[in-house]
């Protein structure tokens, strides 16, 4: 039963990394496709909103979950997002 439990999560889990939405298949996500979950993309994507709304003042953000925050995603909005920026936990 358990290993029926771990290979419908593993699945689950690939499933994350290789099946993506139409809004990320953009350049900034170019390099994070394949490595990171689409949770994990979601969450810049919202990060990227919030760059959006607030501008560039950087004291008005807050840092989240081990992925780029939006004070670092204003640093990278010319070309991709480096995989490097996201750190594992």
């Amino acid at each position: 039963m358990i290993i029926l439990q771990h290979n419908a999560i593993k699945v689950s889990f690939q499933k994350s990394l290789h099946v993506v939405g139409h809004r990320f298949k953009v350049t900034a996500y170019k390099k994070l496709l394949g490595f990171v979950s689409r949770y994990a993309l979601n969450l810049i994507s919202e990060e990227l909103d919030r760059v959006k709304s607030v501008g560039f003042d950087k004291r008005r953000y807050g840092c989240t979950h081990g992925l780029p925050c939006a004070c670092q995603l204003t640093s990278f909005s010319v070309g991709s997002i480096p995989l490097k920026s996201v750190h594992v936990m």
